[in-house]
């Protein structure tokens, strides 16, 4: 008797459960979830952090995350430093991040546009 050839479906063994299978399972969601936190925080951050990079206004993305962990607005630190900037101030002046956040923590009013 000349045995048949299976059809690939069938050719496969099935899985089995190892402890490596559940691991792995595990390392998936684990990257999963890393992944969706690196959005959500790119997401949060990445569009303050452009703008600071394209006027040269030396904001980190790290520094805009330290700003809310402070409880500093982000957005007013950032505009107020680009417009500081542009103004012709620089760090060198005194116009720091570290500054400005002092000033903001010590309850100061920022302007809140370029315009007079």
């Amino acid at each position: 008797m000349i045995p048949q050839p299976l059809p690939f479906a069938q050719a496969v063994a099935p899985a089995q459960n190892t402890p490596w299978s559940f691991v792995f399972v595990i390392l998936i969601i684990a990257i999963a979830m890393v992944a969706l936190f690196a959005c959500i925080f790119f997401a949060k951050y990445f569009n303050l952090w452009i703008q600071a990079k394209m006027t040269e206004a030396n904001v980190g993305i790290f520094e805009l995350v330290g700003m809310s962990f402070r409880k500093v607005n982000p957005n007013i630190i950032v505009r107020s430093k680009i417009m500081a900037f542009q103004a012709g101030l620089s760090e060198k002046d005194g116009v720091t991040t570290r500054s400005l956040e002092a000033h903001y923590l010590a309850g100061a009013t920022f302007p809140t546009s370029s315009a007079p």
